[in-house]
């Protein structure tokens, strides 16, 4: 088993704040049914599923128009407004990105864990 895979990103609380994920040509099951998968992003105080969310954010997978071979086949839009982000607490926060079925939101994988920092 192997260590997830970890992003690191800023957020300016009171601006509008988008992170765009790709999926490669992998992700065939997606690609061939991107309105099946909803995306999903959380932000939290410390990675513990019991603690509040801070922001949650969803996206539908959207097919890239002419991808090259060994591109980019999918990507989700994750888009927060201002006012969500001036909601953000004072301190850093942690969380991840997951994509899973809608049929079946039990089957979610994680695609990577984030550390954020928050600032004014």
């Amino acid at each position: 088993m192997g260590c997830a895979v970890e992003y690191n990103t800023c957020i300016t609380r009171g601006d509008i704040w988008a992170l765009d994920v790709g999926l490669g040509p992998e992700w065939t099951e997606v690609s061939d049914d991107p309105a099946g998968y909803i995306g999903k992003l959380v932000l939290r105080e410390e990675q513990d599923d019991t603690l509040p969310i801070d922001l949650e954010l969803t996206a539908v997978p959207q097919l890239v128009v002419n991808p090259t071979p060994n591109s980019v086949k999918v990507y989700m839009e994750f888009t927060a407004t201002s006012a969500m982000t001036q909601q953000l607490p004072w301190y850093n926060l942690v969380g991840y990105v997951e994509i899973a079925p809608v049929s079946d939101p039990a089957q979610s994988r994680r695609l990577f864990n984030m550390e954020v920092e928050v600032s004014d």
